[in-house]
């Protein structure tokens, strides 16, 4: 199903994949900017979540390595994996996450590689999402523990938007995504 005879995926096919694409990336660098605006406030709690700089909060190796599987990045717009896990100064954090920023728009504007199916692309964002959203919530439980809910309460919105909008995916059927999309942004009362 993914592509036509001539090796090329349907518009229907590649909008869908466009879109996850766009809206994982969206997510995932608003979260580093909101990060970085509170890069203080957010460094002391990667110290008490154990973590070893306020950017790992946001468990980018999950997206990093999701993206570029399904894209083809420039290698050098690659943020520097031997460093991410590592315990850095606050500027260096910074700059980091920077990186990350700019590696995020570059896999925005990156074509998708042709032999990756549609349905790795679908697990490929299942799996970030999944993985992100719930070490999300172990932050927002340790922020809530130390009274930090303030920080906490900043993070809900993304820990929701990826388990919300990249829960159960169908790699046959885009309408699923566009209705979680639908019910996450919904603004009327219920």
């Amino acid at each position: 199903m993914d592509k036509s005879p001539e090796g090329k995926w349907n518009t229907e096919e590649q909008d869908y994949r466009d879109c996850l694409k766009a809206v994982s990336i969206d997510l995932m660098d608003r979260l580093v900017r909101v990060l970085l605006a509170r890069k203080e406030d957010f460094a002391a709690l990667a110290v008490l979540c154990k973590k070893p700089n306020f950017f790992q909060l946001a468990a980018p190796s999950h997206f990093q390595r999701y993206l570029c599987g399904v894209v083809t990045v420039p290698p050098n717009f690659l943020p520097e994996s031997s460093r991410q896990a590592s315990a850095l100064s606050l500027d260096a954090t910074v700059e980091q996450s920077d990186r990350f920023i700019i590696f995020l728009k570059k896999a925005n504007e990156s074509p998708f590689k042709q032999t990756v199916p549609l349905a790795a692309v679908v697990a490929g964002v299942q799996e970030a999402a999944t993985t992100t959203a719930a070490s999300l919530r172990e932050v927002i439980d340790t922020a809530a523990r130390n009274n930090l809910s303030d920080l906490g309460d900043l993070l809900v919105v993304f820990a929701s938007g990826f388990e919300a909008i990249f829960h159960a995916l169908s790699p046959l059927d885009s309408k699923v995504f566009f209705e979680n999309i639908d019910r996450y942004t919904d603004t009327k009362p219920h």
